[in-house]
């Protein structure tokens, strides 16, 4: 966004001014979610314990009511509230028209993702009174874009970080002590077995 110059602005700018020229928020988890029981938000609990939050992204006058564009590029857990509701899509105030949902995960946080674009064939168009797949940028249908495999099509940016990562974390944890668990956890197998991250695997062992 930045280098196509667009004007970034803070959470409570984008909710409460209006603006003659693009501009664009970046989220993160505690400017829409709350605790459910209303006590502060704490990225730790909310990391351990998601389900104790509730999202409030598409409340009344939230940001799915003055959103034209979103850019989904966060982890979600399964215990996590989802963005927003199938029924929340057909809202009259509702205004997001398109959704690159670089995280893709079918049928999570984004309920429009129902399946995986490609990089040939970009985007789907989500009707959502029938919640069904139709052509994209259909009339009031919601553009989307989930192509699972993005980072493909940015193959020096991605081996880049890829490379960093793999300099940094991977090979001292590898060659020297891994402190953090990180091969630990990143194992699917030890001794021919599931390790215990990867048993939802088991039915797929033959």
């Amino acid at each position: 966004m930045g280098a196509m110059n667009i004007r970034k602005v803070t959470p409570y700018e984008f909710l409460n001014y209006s603006f003659r020229e693009p501009v664009y928020v970046q989220l993160h988890s505690e400017d829409y979610y709350e605790s459910k029981d209303h006590s502060p938000f704490s990225a730790f609990d909310f990391h351990h314990h998601p389900e104790n939050y509730r999202c409030t992204f598409s409340d009344s006058n939230s940001y799915a009511s003055v959103s034209d564009m979103l850019v989904h590029c966060t982890f979600w857990d399964p215990k996590a509230d989802i963005l927003f509701a199938k029924s929340r899509m057909r809202d009259p105030d509702f205004r997001i028209s398109v959704i690159a949902d670089v995280t893709c995960d079918l049928n999570g946080s984004v309920p429009s993702t129902t399946k995986a674009s490609t990089i040939d064939d970009k985007f789907y168009g989500y009707d959502p009174m029938n919640e069904k797949i139709v052509e994209s940028f259909a009339k009031d249908a919601i553009t989307v874009m989930a192509i699972d495999n993005l980072p493909c099509e940015l193959p020096r940016d991605a081996s880049d970080g890829f490379g960093k990562h793999l300099f940094e974390r991977v090979l001292p944890a590898l060659f020297g002590e891994d402190k953090d668990g990180l091969i630990e956890r990143a194992s699917i197998t030890k001794d021919g077995q599931l390790t215990k991250r990867f048993e939802y695997l088991k039915d797929y062992v033959t």
